[in-house]
Protein backbone atom coordinates (compact mmCIF):
# COMPACT_ATOMS: atom_id res chain seq x y z
CA UNK A 1 0.00 0.00 0.00
CA UNK A 2 3.00 2.55 0.92
CA UNK A 3 4.44 1.81 -2.86
CA UNK A 4 1.23 2.44 -4.24
CA UNK A 5 0.65 5.72 -2.52
CA UNK A 6 4.01 7.02 -3.41
CA UNK A 7 4.14 6.14 -6.74
CA UNK A 8 0.38 8.04 -6.70
CA UNK A 9 2.26 10.61 -5.08
CA UNK A 10 4.83 10.73 -7.53
CA UNK A 11 2.38 10.66 -10.48
CA UNK A 12 0.17 13.72 -9.00
CA UNK A 13 3.66 15.84 -8.30
CA UNK A 14 4.82 14.94 -12.20
CA UNK A 15 1.09 15.72 -13.56
CA UNK A 16 1.47 19.42 -11.94
CA UNK A 17 5.06 20.34 -12.48
CA UNK A 18 3.99 19.62 -16.65
CA UNK A 19 0.84 22.02 -15.83
CA UNK A 20 2.80 24.51 -14.23
CA UNK A 21 5.64 24.66 -17.49
CA UNK A 22 2.84 24.69 -19.97
CA UNK A 23 0.90 27.63 -18.18
CA UNK A 24 3.78 29.70 -18.49
CA UNK A 25 4.35 29.81 -21.63
CA UNK A 26 0.65 30.56 -22.62
CA UNK A 27 1.24 33.82 -20.08
CA UNK A 28 3.56 35.14 -22.49
CA UNK A 29 2.49 37.85 -24.66
CA UNK A 30 2.79 37.48 -28.29
CA UNK A 31 6.04 38.92 -29.33
CA UNK A 32 3.73 41.35 -31.55
CA UNK A 33 1.29 42.01 -29.16
CA UNK A 34 1.89 45.83 -29.09
CA UNK A 35 2.76 46.32 -32.79
CA UNK A 36 -0.07 48.01 -34.46
CA UNK A 37 -2.01 46.56 -36.64
CA UNK A 38 -0.81 47.25 -40.35
CA UNK A 39 -3.98 49.47 -41.22
CA UNK A 40 -3.03 51.58 -38.29
CA UNK A 41 0.95 51.96 -38.71
CA UNK A 42 -0.44 53.42 -42.11
CA UNK A 43 -2.87 55.46 -40.87
CA UNK A 44 -0.14 57.65 -38.43
CA UNK A 45 2.29 58.13 -41.41
CA UNK A 46 1.51 61.88 -42.67
CA UNK A 47 -0.49 62.09 -45.17
CA UNK A 48 0.96 63.38 -48.86
CA UNK A 49 1.23 66.92 -49.03
CA UNK A 50 -0.85 68.51 -51.76
CA UNK A 51 0.77 68.59 -55.54
CA UNK A 52 2.74 71.55 -56.05
CA UNK A 53 0.36 74.36 -57.54
CA UNK A 54 0.22 74.27 -61.13
CA UNK A 55 2.43 77.18 -62.94
CA UNK A 56 0.71 80.55 -63.16
CA UNK A 57 -0.59 80.56 -66.65
CA UNK A 58 -0.90 84.74 -66.89
CA UNK A 59 1.64 86.00 -69.51
CA UNK A 60 4.38 88.20 -68.07
CA UNK A 61 3.56 91.77 -68.67
CA UNK A 62 5.32 92.94 -71.96
CA UNK A 63 8.26 95.39 -71.37
CA UNK A 64 8.64 95.95 -75.24
CA UNK A 65 8.02 99.99 -75.79
CA UNK A 66 5.34 100.58 -78.14
CA UNK A 67 5.54 101.17 -81.84
CA UNK A 68 6.55 103.57 -83.19
CA UNK A 69 3.79 105.68 -85.50
CA UNK A 70 4.21 104.59 -88.80
CA UNK A 71 5.91 106.79 -91.58
CA UNK A 72 4.13 109.40 -93.83
CA UNK A 73 4.61 109.02 -97.18
CA UNK A 74 5.40 112.70 -98.13
CA UNK A 75 5.44 115.01 -101.11
CA UNK A 76 8.11 115.71 -102.78
CA UNK A 77 7.97 118.62 -104.13
CA UNK A 78 9.65 121.42 -102.10
CA UNK A 79 6.94 123.10 -99.85
CA UNK A 80 5.50 126.83 -99.83
CA UNK A 81 2.87 127.97 -97.82
CA UNK A 82 -0.66 127.35 -99.11
CA UNK A 83 -3.02 130.33 -99.42
CA UNK A 84 -5.97 129.64 -97.62
CA UNK A 85 -8.57 132.06 -96.02
CA UNK A 86 -9.08 130.91 -92.86
CA UNK A 87 -12.48 130.87 -90.35
CA UNK A 88 -11.63 130.52 -87.06
CA UNK A 89 -13.07 128.37 -84.35
CA UNK A 90 -13.15 128.43 -80.87
CA UNK A 91 -10.14 128.55 -78.70
CA UNK A 92 -8.90 125.64 -76.72
CA UNK A 93 -6.87 125.43 -73.69
CA UNK A 94 -4.29 122.42 -74.38
CA UNK A 95 -2.54 120.75 -71.57
CA UNK A 96 -0.32 123.41 -70.56
CA UNK A 97 -2.81 125.89 -70.72
CA UNK A 98 -1.96 127.46 -73.83
CA UNK A 99 -4.64 128.30 -76.22
CA UNK A 100 -5.25 127.09 -79.39
CA UNK A 101 -7.68 128.37 -82.19
CA UNK A 102 -8.98 125.70 -84.94
CA UNK A 103 -8.99 127.10 -88.23
CA UNK A 104 -11.68 125.86 -91.70
CA UNK A 105 -11.31 126.96 -94.78
CA UNK A 106 -14.69 125.94 -96.52
CA UNK A 107 -13.80 126.49 -99.52
CA UNK A 108 -11.07 124.41 -100.19
CA UNK A 109 -12.38 122.04 -97.73
CA UNK A 110 -8.83 122.07 -95.78
CA UNK A 111 -8.86 122.21 -92.08
CA UNK A 112 -5.87 124.00 -89.69
CA UNK A 113 -5.12 124.97 -86.51
CA UNK A 114 -2.87 128.44 -84.73
CA UNK A 115 -1.18 128.83 -81.25
CA UNK A 116 0.76 132.13 -80.70
CA UNK A 117 4.59 131.80 -81.04
CA UNK A 118 5.33 132.62 -77.30
CA UNK A 119 2.81 130.12 -75.95
CA UNK A 120 5.56 127.39 -76.33
CA UNK A 121 5.41 124.66 -73.61
CA UNK A 122 6.75 124.92 -69.86
CA UNK A 123 8.49 121.64 -71.37
CA UNK A 124 10.61 123.30 -73.42
CA UNK A 125 14.10 123.22 -72.76
CA UNK A 126 14.82 126.60 -75.19
CA UNK A 127 13.46 129.67 -75.73
CA UNK A 128 13.44 132.63 -77.98
CA UNK A 129 15.92 135.52 -77.56
CA UNK A 130 15.60 138.39 -79.83
CA UNK A 131 13.90 135.96 -82.31
CA UNK A 132 16.52 133.21 -82.58
CA UNK A 133 16.69 130.13 -81.02
CA UNK A 134 19.28 128.52 -78.48
CA UNK A 135 22.79 128.11 -80.16
CA UNK A 136 22.80 124.53 -78.47
CA UNK A 137 21.33 121.41 -80.34
CA UNK A 138 18.38 119.85 -78.77
CA UNK A 139 17.25 123.06 -76.34
CA UNK A 140 13.84 123.32 -78.11
CA UNK A 141 10.22 125.11 -77.82
CA UNK A 142 7.10 122.77 -78.20
CA UNK A 143 3.84 123.57 -78.97
CA UNK A 144 0.94 121.44 -78.00
CA UNK A 145 -2.13 121.89 -80.67
CA UNK A 146 -5.00 119.45 -81.72
CA UNK A 147 -5.71 119.67 -84.74
CA UNK A 148 -9.01 119.35 -86.51
CA UNK A 149 -8.45 115.74 -87.99
CA UNK A 150 -5.26 113.67 -88.62
CA UNK A 151 -3.31 114.21 -91.42
CA UNK A 152 0.00 116.43 -93.03
CA UNK A 153 0.08 119.94 -91.90
CA UNK A 154 2.42 122.79 -93.64
CA UNK A 155 4.00 124.54 -90.22
CA UNK A 156 4.15 127.93 -91.28
CA UNK A 157 6.15 130.63 -89.55
CA UNK A 158 7.63 134.14 -90.82
CA UNK A 159 11.31 135.18 -90.07
CA UNK A 160 14.33 136.46 -92.18
CA UNK A 161 17.47 135.16 -92.41
CA UNK A 162 21.09 136.42 -91.17
CA UNK A 163 23.64 134.99 -93.83
CA UNK A 164 23.99 136.65 -97.75
CA UNK A 165 23.14 135.13 -100.98
CA UNK A 166 27.07 134.83 -101.07
CA UNK A 167 26.76 131.77 -97.93
CA UNK A 168 23.23 130.17 -97.82
CA UNK A 169 22.90 127.43 -95.86
CA UNK A 170 20.71 124.86 -95.88
CA UNK A 171 17.93 123.69 -93.60
CA UNK A 172 19.80 120.99 -92.35
CA UNK A 173 23.19 123.31 -91.86
CA UNK A 174 21.11 125.41 -89.80
CA UNK A 175 20.38 122.09 -87.43
CA UNK A 176 17.17 123.28 -88.32
CA UNK A 177 15.06 120.07 -86.39
CA UNK A 178 11.08 119.29 -85.90
CA UNK A 179 9.68 116.06 -83.84
CA UNK A 180 6.20 115.47 -83.38
CA UNK A 181 5.71 113.35 -80.07
CA UNK A 182 9.47 112.96 -79.89
CA UNK A 183 9.38 111.25 -83.51
CA UNK A 184 11.44 113.33 -86.33
CA UNK A 185 10.65 110.95 -88.99
CA UNK A 186 6.57 112.41 -88.10
CA UNK A 187 7.97 115.75 -89.58
CA UNK A 188 10.18 116.48 -92.60
CA UNK A 189 12.27 119.86 -92.87
CA UNK A 190 13.38 119.51 -96.58
CA UNK A 191 16.74 119.57 -95.35
CA UNK A 192 18.32 120.25 -98.70
CA UNK A 193 16.74 123.66 -98.77
CA UNK A 194 18.55 126.88 -98.66
CA UNK A 195 16.65 130.04 -97.87
CA UNK A 196 15.59 131.21 -101.28
CA UNK A 197 13.89 128.07 -101.78
CA UNK A 198 11.78 128.41 -98.62
CA UNK A 199 10.37 131.57 -99.30
CA UNK A 200 13.20 133.27 -97.00
CA UNK A 201 15.08 136.39 -97.88
CA UNK A 202 18.02 138.27 -96.62
CA UNK A 203 16.48 141.24 -96.12
CA UNK A 204 14.98 143.54 -93.15
CA UNK A 205 11.52 141.97 -94.42
CA UNK A 206 9.73 139.19 -92.63
CA UNK A 207 8.28 136.31 -94.74
CA UNK A 208 5.85 133.33 -94.36
CA UNK A 209 7.74 130.07 -94.96
CA UNK A 210 7.00 126.49 -93.81
CA UNK A 211 9.25 125.31 -91.55
CA UNK A 212 8.46 121.76 -91.86
CA UNK A 213 5.46 119.35 -92.50
CA UNK A 214 4.15 117.46 -89.57
CA UNK A 215 2.22 114.66 -89.42
CA UNK A 216 -0.58 115.22 -86.82
CA UNK A 217 -2.76 112.72 -85.03
CA UNK A 218 -5.77 114.97 -84.61
CA UNK A 219 -5.24 114.65 -81.37
CA UNK A 220 -3.20 116.51 -79.04
CA UNK A 221 0.28 116.46 -80.70
CA UNK A 222 3.73 118.22 -79.10
CA UNK A 223 5.62 119.88 -81.93
CA UNK A 224 9.09 120.72 -81.10
CA UNK A 225 11.39 123.29 -83.21
CA UNK A 226 15.30 123.74 -82.77
CA UNK A 227 17.54 126.00 -85.04
CA UNK A 228 21.00 126.41 -83.15
CA UNK A 229 23.21 126.94 -86.36
CA UNK A 230 23.03 129.76 -88.64
CA UNK A 231 19.73 130.70 -87.35
CA UNK A 232 16.94 131.90 -88.47
CA UNK A 233 15.40 135.27 -86.58
CA UNK A 234 11.83 134.13 -86.05
CA UNK A 235 8.75 137.44 -86.04
CA UNK A 236 7.73 137.10 -82.44
CA UNK A 237 4.34 138.92 -83.06
CA UNK A 238 2.75 135.94 -85.43
CA UNK A 239 0.96 132.91 -85.00
CA UNK A 240 2.63 129.25 -86.15
CA UNK A 241 0.00 128.49 -88.47
CA UNK A 242 -0.63 124.51 -88.94
CA UNK A 243 -1.98 124.31 -92.32
CA UNK A 244 -3.52 120.97 -94.10
CA UNK A 245 -2.19 120.50 -97.05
Amino acid sequence: MKMRKIFGACALLLALTAVGCGGNKSDAPASNSSAKPASTQQSTNKPSTSAAPAPSTSAAPSTSAAPAPEVPTWPTENPMPVARTWTEGTPAANADGKNYTPLNDAAANKVGVKIAIGDYSPESTGSFTSGKLPTTAGQAVIYKVKAPKAGIYQMIMKGKVSDGQGNPKTFTERGIVVKVNDYEEQANVYGDRVYGDAGLDFTTDDKEFVVALVNLTGKEDAISLENPYYRVVFKQDVDIVFAEI
